[in-house]
């Protein structure tokens, strides 16, 4: 507890006082007996006061070990001195009385100087430090030792001299010294786990302040620690403190009444080793280095810190210090490893790093700057930096620099500027621009350039492929439309006309079928070339993708608008080109677009749409045609394009039915099978023939659903009669050319058949001769599928196509069809009218393969064509192309059709010089469904 000035007053007179009367008890001894002991007992009186003094000068929590301690000597020289003043009393040498004054003097002076062997005070009221802990535990373990070994010593002495035994005195004083001793040993034990308790605080801290980055984590951590020594109890507050040169100024932690304190005062509490303020509720503790106090740590606490608390906060404080060195040590070496690198980085760099002055005087300068202009950067240094730009650069260098020292412009700016090489290049660099005039360890405008020619360069490639093709190197179609908006424009004002050409190659397929698509390239690039060889400079080619080009030509004159133009452009295609060593003759469609001048101006959007509907005028027209656009084609195209979706309405409103056209062995008549015809029953143009939307479904691909939708109808149209007993009959349908390129067309065809539990041989697939002009390799993969399966391959309209007889034995076809137009010519008495189609027969049955004759319309044709061997026929004789009830209703009561019987006509059959098997029996004809 507190001692005050009165307290310490209090404690040193009653030290006098003893001593005072120690020396007059002595004399009083030897001169006046009774006054001497009436002195001796006010003496032991004072000791026991000055104990209880000093025991409350003492923190218990301090100084309990010490009293133990003294009591544990005390007691074991009491009952010594009990036993040497009973042994005087029996041999008559002392009263009992003086015996007590005696044993008590003894014990008195024994206690003092047990409490004697604490240090002394620094000052009155204040507990020193304690003892160093070597020379405080050796003095202890040899008093303790000496005491416990008392009882012992006096019981032996007694044996021997025959002294009296004393057994309840030894009995008591030997429990009194056992049961000091056993909570002695507590404790030291006590003691002791404290101090491992604080060791491993320490070692802990020791950890945290090593991984701790940085001053203000190393703080935090001394912080908490400072907080956790001096306990939990009480609110604790802890500040960390920089003295400066005249204030202590709070870095870290709470400020209390220190904070702004003068620095004088912490730096002598500081320097002094530490302190506690009078009340020992404020600890100080210096934080040094080298050898020099920069910071104070203080911690302060509503009750009293101990002595014990102070000294682990200073141990603390030293660890702090050495942490606080090592973090100042490492962070110094990382600045200048870190500066030694920026140096080795800058010696190194690719980018110029330049400082200038106020007028743009250089003042330092890295190598690389040297580098880049051919020279040593010394000999850069002085002089100013627009010397070394391009001349246009100059101008804005100066004012960049000028703005900067007048405030104008903001501290950063970004510019592209041109240094010139010592031979005469320039290279493109990149500034960055930043103004640090006002910065006293600069002083002067920071230029950062970095080489970007690389990326310029890169730049000017990537905007060239952007707008321009990357085959042929002419414009596309982002350019082109560029250019023909500011051709269309300057046109306006001044009235001139323009012009623009859309050109599509043709059959550029069949060149990339049969040359790859290196030689496709090939011809592109060559067409490239003449197409810009053939107009004006001024022209632009371009190519849009593929096979399809345009080209805007302007200020076109009235006179030479149609011709001129025509011939420049299919000039370009009147020699032929040579691709992979072959010369080839390849011709194209143009269509033509004049706008401007005496005409209505068109904008971009029109001028493009309408050069596309020329041009697909000229397609419709046949190959190498050219087409000028009119105000008319925009109508007639519009009205395909009405068509076309109107062909896409009818396919979501199930608009389209399917007829069947019976097949017949025209020896006896009877139906063999069915050919299934689509037809479109328009809801106001009535019922459609395929001649009017066929062509169109096959350009816009239409025809793939379609199709698709009659080869389902017609398989459930066959299942359904061989259902009624005419499971012999056969289902022709038509396959078309973009039905045959799509890849799961077989997979389609066998899904029908098993859809329908039909055999595949009753399912036959016509094909005209114009499939073949197609992929051949992909197309026979379809066929030879369907025909290892089963289904029939029938090739539709023989000798009106692409005529090859090499693929009759290539590919997999059962059934040669003999179309219309040569068994038109039969019948008529002409010699020569049959020699085709009887040659065409005879090349069928070398083949192996059966013939079918299409459009028989009267009995002459039907004789002529069974004399040359064709078997099987179909046409008007027999039947129109009607419904599927009429069919179904003919079958159901009749087995033959045929013409009525004509007199005569077998006689003259059998006349002829041929060799015949049988001849066609009368039949019955198919009219309206009803046969007659």
């Amino acid at each position: 507890m507190p001692a005050g000035s009165s307290y310490s007053r209090l404690m040193w007179l009653l030290r006098v006082y003893l001593l005072a009367s120690s020396v007059a008890g002595t004399a009083a001894y030897f001169l006046v007996p009774t006054i001497r002991t009436v002195l001796w007992l006010f003496l032991a009186l004072a000791w026991v006061a000055a104990l209880l003094l000093i025991v409350r000068a003492y923190s218990w929590a301090r100084v309990r070990a010490r009293v133990i301690d003294t009591v544990v000597i005390t007691t074991g020289v009491g009952l010594t001195s009990w036993v040497l003043a009973d042994a005087a009393v029996h041999s008559g040498q002392v009263t009992a009385v003086r015996r007590v004054v005696a044993v008590a003097y003894v014990v008195c002076s024994v206690t003092w100087g047990c409490f004697a062997l604490v240090p002394a005070q620094a000052r009155s009221g204040e507990i020193a430090p304690r003892l160093a802990r070597p020379t405080r535990y050796l003095l202890r373990k040899q008093l303790l030792t000496a005491s416990a070994l008392i009882v012992p010593t006096v019981l032996l002495a007694g044996s021997v001299t025959g002294l009296p035994a004393h057994h309840g005195v030894m009995v008591w004083s030997s429990a009194l010294l056992v049961l000091l001793h056993v909570v002695r040993l507590w404790g030291l034990l006590d003691e002791r786990r404290g101090e491992l308790d604080l060791e491993r605080t320490f070692v802990r801290l020791g950890a945290e302040l090593v991984a701790a980055h940085g001053q203000g984590e190393i703080y935090r951590v001394a912080l908490d620690c400072a907080r956790f020594l001096t306990g939990v109890s009480g609110d604790v507050r802890a500040a960390i403190y920089v003295v400066g040169p005249d204030l202590g100024r709070c870095v870290a932690g709470r400020a209390g009444p220190q904070d702004l304190a003068p620095s004088g005062r912490l730096l002598r509490g500081a320097q002094a080793g530490g302190r506690r303020n009078a009340a020992a509720t404020v600890s100080e503790l210096p934080l040094w280095h080298d050898l020099a106090t920069w910071g104070v740590l203080v911690v302060e606490r509503v009750e009293p810190i101990s002595v014990e608390q102070h000294a682990a906060l200073v141990r603390l404080a030293a660890q702090v210090s050495i942490a606080v060195e090592s973090a100042n040590l490492a962070e110094g070496a990382r600045r200048r490893q870190g500066e030694e690198r920026l140096g080795v980085l800058l010696q190194n760099a690719r980018d110029v790093i330049v400082v200038v002055d106020r007028l743009g005087v250089i003042t330092y300068a890295t190598p690389s700057l040297g580098r880049n202009l051919g020279l040593a950067v010394e000999q850069t240094l002085g002089l100013q930096i627009a010397d070394f730009l391009a001349e246009e650069d100059r101008g804005d260098a100066r004012e960049l620099f000028a703005s900067f020292e007048a405030g104008a412009t903001p501290t950063r700016a970004n510019t592209d500027w041109h240094l010139v090489h010592a031979d005469g290049t320039c290279v493109a660099f990149e500034v960055l621009s930043g103004n640090l005039l006002e910065d006293a360890s600069v002083a002067g405008i920071v230029l950062t350039m970095r080489d970007v020619s690389e990326r310029r360069a890169f730049e000017v490639r990537l905007t060239h492929q952007a707008f321009h093709d990357p085959l042929t190197g002419l414009s596309n179609r982002a350019l082109f439309a560029d250019r023909a908006g500011h051709a269309m424009a300057r046109a306006a004002r001044s009235g001139a006309a323009i012009a623009m050409l859309s050109i599509d190659l043709d059959d550029f397929k069949e060149v990339n079928d049969t040359h790859g698509h290196a030689g496709g390239d090939e011809l592109l690039q060559q067409v490239a070339a003449r197409l810009q060889a053939g107009f004006r400079a001024d022209a632009t080619v371009a190519r849009f993708g593929g096979d399809e080009f345009a080209v805007l030509v302007e200020d076109v004159s009235q006179g030479t608008r149609m011709t001129g133009l025509a011939e420049r452009a299919l000039g370009a295609f009147a020699t032929p080109f040579t691709v992979h060593g072959e010369d080839l003759r390849v011709g194209a469609s143009i269509g033509l677009v004049v706008t401007g001048g005496i005409d209505d101006t068109l904008d971009m959007t029109e001028l493009m749409r309408s050069a596309d509907l020329a041009l697909y005028a000229a397609k419709e027209r046949g190959k190498g045609q050219l087409v000028q656009y009119e105000k008319d084609l925009s109508t007639r195209m519009r009205d395909r394009l009405d068509r076309r979706t109107e062909l896409e309405r009818a396919l979501e409103a199930d608009e389209f039915v399917v007829h069947f056209q019976p097949m017949v062995a025209i020896e006896t008549g009877e139906v063999t099978g069915c050919e299934a015809l689509v037809r479109w029953q328009h809801p106001d143009r009535g019922m459609l023939p395929p001649t009017d939307f066929i062509a169109l479904a096959e350009e816009t691909g239409l025809i793939i659903e379609l199709g698709r939708w009659v080869l389902d109808r017609a398989c459930a149209q066959l299942a359904s009669w061989s259902g009624a007993g005419r499971g012999a009959l056969q289902m022709s349908v038509n396959v078309s050319a973009r039905q045959l390129r799509e890849p799961g067309f077989a997979d389609e065809a066998f899904s029908a058949i098993r859809r329908h539990r039909l055999r595949p041989g009753q399912l036959v697939l016509e094909l005209t001769e114009s499939v073949l002009a197609l992929d051949v390799p992909q197309i026979s993969e379809h066929l030879h599928a369907l025909r290892a399966a089963g289904v029939r391959i029938s090739m539709d309209d023989f000798g009106t196509g692409y005529s090859s007889l090499s693929y009759l034995q290539t590919l997999p076809f059962d059934i040669l069809k003999i179309d219309k137009s040569f068994v038109d010519r039969l019948g008529t008495r002409d010699p020569d009218a049959g020699v085709l189609v009887n040659a065409v027969i005879a090349l069928a049955h070398s083949l192996r393969l059966e013939v079918v004759a299409e459009g028989i319309e009267n009995a002459e044709q039907r004789d002529e064509l069974w004399l040359m061997g064709c078997r099987l026929g179909q046409g008007y004789l027999y039947s129109r192309p009607v419904e599927p009830g009429q069919i179904s209703a003919f079958l159901a009561g009749f087995s033959t059709l045929g013409p009525p019987p004509v007199p005569g006509q077998w006689d003259r059959i059998r006349d002829l010089p041929r060799t015949v098997r049988g001849a066609p029996s009368p039949a019955q004809r198919l009219v309206d469904g009803v046969p007659t």
